[in-house]
């Protein structure tokens, strides 16, 4: 998956503003905030050194 970055956006989708992108970037966090993901412990294996 390629990174883009906010200038990449802007330049992608000259029809959306800074500000736009911003505001998508909070309200995700605001969603992710009371999102958990349960990991059973010991069901994953151990990576030798």
């Amino acid at each position: 998956m390629d990174v883009m970055t906010i200038e990449d956006l802007l330049d992608e989708y000259p029809g959306i503003q800074r500000e736009d992108i911003l505001a998508c970037i909070a309200y995700d966090a605001e969603m992710a905030r009371d999102y958990y993901v349960e990991i059973p412990l010991g069901t994953h294996k151990e990576v030798s050194k």
